[in-house]
């Protein structure tokens, strides 16, 4: 985070809150080609998309953490209106004996998600995202964002765009230990 960048510090044993947008991520110098790039293809206001490019996201608005809080209580219960006809699939004997259906997502929030049996689970493990931002999280309101502002999405080899060599920078200076100043380590090597 940069030190412009607004926050909310929330009181012991609470979150902090971070808001932040495709300008805060990616950069100004960045933002503004895309601006440039995309009005052109558009026909769009270069003020508007500009406007969409420094919108800040709430990652894990207070209303949301109240909301999840609330529903506690109901963790283990029906929820919902259960699925009662499901698809079977075409895996393996050993997969399929391993699967338990009823416990599939039909929707999730947070660290919840609404299995096919209609009752509602608590997210015990990160099931491949990070909890407790878990499922539906407002920082994929970015992901948005940059889709009106047509950011593709390609990542092949030798055109990957300014994104994905930004996360292989902040992969190999993270894994490595490196300052986020040190340009040398990210040098390539043989």
């Amino acid at each position: 985070m940069t030190p412009d960048q607004p926050k909310r510090m929330s009181s012991r044993g609470k979150f902090k809150t971070v808001f932040l947008s495709l300008a805060d991520l990616l950069g100004i110098e960045y933002v503004e080609s895309v601006v440039s790039a995309a009005s052109r293809l558009t026909g769009q206001p270069t003020a508007a998309l500009r406007k969409l490019a420094r919108q800040r996201v709430d990652f894990f608005p207070a209303q949301l953490q109240q909301s999840l809080v609330a529903m506690l209580p109901q963790v283990g219960r029906r929820f919902s209106r259960p699925l009662t006809v499901s698809a079977r699939g075409a895996s393996t004997l050993r997969f399929e004996s391993a699967t338990r259906m009823e416990a599939a997502p039909l929707s999730g929030l947070g660290y919840y998600r609404v299995g096919e049996d209609g009752r509602l689970y608590f997210l015990a493990k990160s099931e491949h995202y990070h909890a407790p931002l878990g499922h539906a999280f407002e920082g994929y309101r970015l992901v948005e964002c940059a889709q009106r502002l047509g950011v593709p999405n390609a990542a092949h080899n030798n055109t990957r765009g300014y994104i994905t060599r930004r996360l292989e920078e902040e992969l190999v200076r993270t894994a490595n230990g490196l300052e986020p100043d040190d340009k040398a380590g990210l040098r390539p090597r043989d």
